[in-house]
């Protein structure tokens, strides 16, 4: 099943409860300070291509090749669907299927690996070990929806996949993150973690209008994960 898709009058309820959310842990805050020109200048010199190790490749990839890549899949979804929430359902689709096979590279690539048993473990990992991996930096934020304990979201400040993207008129709130909805879909559940995962975007209170929205990620945990946490709770 995909990512399950919240109307506009939904979306206005949910604003307005995670604009009063508690966080959970700031990936932010976790990044690791860059290293100094001194030590930079010290540092061995990058092998040849030829005598890189074949086992961990290089893992920067061109934004614009990314982005190009991208907006392939855009144009080819777009040109198979009837209505706005069936083309945020088709890239949420896409998105699963890349998120499965990241969890699976870096699980078998990384020697260091120990799957997460509970659902905070998961959801940490996500925004920091593959965030990093697939967008080279840490998502921004990761938070609980308020009164409720199987509601969390994901806040990011302009996505790469919606940089360059200008959405017509009327494709109305179109969102094109939904494709990294989908991968947080694709990780958790081959994770174990059943859930839903829709993106939407709002203003952040008291900025001004031409700043850039923040994408929600919003994760409806389902019922027999919520379920498993409470016996391991109790373990």
């Amino acid at each position: 099943a995909g990512a399950s898709k919240i109307d506009s009058s939904a979306k206005l309820g949910l604003a307005s409860r995670v604009g009063k959310a508690l966080p959970v842990g700031s990936a932010s805050s976790q990044r690791a300070s860059k290293p100094s020109q001194a030590a930079n200048k010290n540092a061995a010199p990058s092998l040849n291509i030829v005598d890189r190790s074949l086992a961990r490749p290089r893992g920067e990839v061109s934004a614009s090749a990314y982005l190009l890549l991208f907006s392939e899949m855009v144009q080819y979804s777009r040109g198979r669907v009837t209505s706005v929430p069936d083309f945020e359902q088709r890239l949420s689709l896409l998105g699963q299927q890349v998120g499965v096979r990241a969890l699976e590279f870096v699980s078998a690539r990384d020697k260091s690996f120990r799957r997460e048993l509970k659902l905070l473990g998961a959801l940490n990992f996500v925004v920091t070990t593959m965030w990093k991996f697939l967008y080279g930096v840490q998502a921004d934020s990761i938070k609980k929806v308020n009164n409720a304990e199987d509601e969390y979201y994901i806040e990011e400040v302009a996505p790469l996949v919606n940089r360059y993207v200008v959405v017509p008129k009327d494709y109305g709130e179109l969102n094109c993150a939904s494709f990294n909805a989908g991968i947080v879909h694709g990780i958790l559940n081959a994770a174990g973690f059943k859930c839903n995962v829709s993106a939407f975007m709002r203003q952040t209170p008291g900025t001004k209008s031409t700043d850039p929205f923040v994408t929600l990620y919003f994760i409806k945990v389902a019922k027999e994960t919520m379920l498993r946490e409470r016996r391991l709770a109790g373990a």
